[in-house]
């Protein structure tokens, strides 16, 4: 690439092949970031079992319980299996538990 200056504004004389990798690598970085996002969303919305749930917050069986009955955290069932999602798990150890 050869800087061709004018007073106003700077003009590059690219050739094909260079055109093609610049093209390419910002392509490949844009898709990168775009897979890692996807795949980090995928990773917090997985579901998690109540007792693996419950060893992360650091609770019993029965506060999850009460939790999904008041709302502070929803179960999902997959048949007739409850699950939570790592997402809301995720939320609540980063608020730092729950303020009673």
């Amino acid at each position: 690439m050869l800087p061709q200056t004018t007073p106003l504004q700077t003009q590059y004389v690219i050739g094909k092949d260079d055109l093609e990798d610049v093209i390419n690598s910002i392509v490949d970085a844009r898709m990168q970031r775009f897979f890692d996002n996807k795949k980090k969303e995928a990773e917090a919305d997985q579901l998690i079992t109540p007792k693996d749930a419950a060893e992360q917050l650091g609770v019993n069986l029965t506060t999850l319980w009460r939790w999904h009955n008041e709302g502070y955290l929803v179960k999902v069932y997959i048949g007739n299996k409850p699950r939570y999602k790592q997402s809301d798990i995720d939320r609540i150890l980063q608020k730092g538990g729950r303020d009673e």
